[in-house]
């Protein structure tokens, strides 16, 4: 794929907010690349499969033209609100659309959930597709009180989340939209064509469906994003 140069950060809608009482860090920008249609499109001719046992969809690998790209501008921003100051190391990045009905969902699939892989890991989400595919939203675990999940509290949360199913059942088979018995909503991005959002790994999240979400598994028409994890460098 031919892609030009990167979107300068003069061209973009930048928002700083803090998420919660624990009051960690989500950037939003709008206007991420310069050719968002073109990712879009070449998303198209990729093939599709179901390449981790917790997303509930399918994916497939970003070229690392991608990354080239989004990775030089950011630097500053991500050194300035994450910390990370001396730079920003991909460990994954895909293409990721939501396409599993809520009847197929595994149980850990119908919650909030964090991302494992160490406390300085970052998520950062480009939508490729309109608001009305759903964003993310942030939960807190209401028997624990905790926002995030960094490596010293996962015990904890671990026991406290297998004691809620042992006294409540497994959760619905249901996208977690809103406020549960288990976890309380404490925020939301929505999703928007060409905007990013980027989070701290540990935050508990989850992809925002709405209850009539469609499940079009088309790349140019379907909840497609871009799902890149960074680690400091």
């Amino acid at each position: 794929m031919s892609v030009s140069a990167p979107t300068q950060p003069k061209d973009w809608v930048v928002e700083h907010r803090t998420i919660g009482d624990e009051g960690h860090p989500l950037l939003i920008i709008d206007n991420f690349t310069d050719q968002p249609d073109a990712w879009r499109k070449f998303a198209g001719i990729q093939s599709f499969a179901k390449l981790a046992p917790y997303y509930p969809g399918v994916r497939a690998a970003v070229s690392l033209d991608y990354l080239q790209i989004v990775l030089p501008p950011l630097l500053p921003l991500l050194a300035d609100v994450f910390g990370y100051a001396k730079g920003a190391r991909p460990i994954e990045c895909f293409f990721s659309m939501v396409t599993t009905p809520p009847e197929e969902l595994a149980p850990l699939q119908r919650m909030p959930h964090f991302d494992g892989g160490g406390d300085e890991k970052l998520a950062l989400l480009h939508y490729l597709c309109p608001a009305e595919k759903g964003g993310t939203a942030f939960y807190r675990h209401r028997s624990t009180g905790f926002e995030s999940v960094p490596d010293a509290r996962f015990p904890i949360y671990k026991d406290a989340i297998e004691a809620d199913v042992q006294r409540l059942g497994a959760p619905e088979k249901r996208y977690t939209n809103d406020s549960t018995e288990l976890f309380e909503r404490i925020g939301a991005c929505d999703a928007r064509y060409n905007r990013a959002v980027i989070y701290r790994g540990t935050n508990i999240h989850a992809i925002d469906i709405p209850d009539d979400f469609d499940f079009d598994p088309s790349p140019e028409t379907g909840r497609l994003t871009i799902n890149t994890f960074l680690q400091p460098a």
